[in-house]
């Protein structure tokens, strides 16, 4: 619980660990990007 300062788990530049403005929107962007590129992937090789 100490390490919560230094961000450096969850995100590459640790200035921005702290604000919590960014964190539920970015990587729900980024799973959702990924979400629908494997759907189309799968859609396109299942066709």
């Amino acid at each position: 619980m100490g390490i919560k300062k230094t961000g450096s788990n969850r995100r590459p530049y640790p200035d921005k660990g702290d604000s919590n403005a960014h964190d539920p929107i970015e990587p729900m962007q980024f799973y959702l990007k990924i979400i629908l590129i494997h759907k189309f992937t799968v859609f396109k090789t299942s066709v």
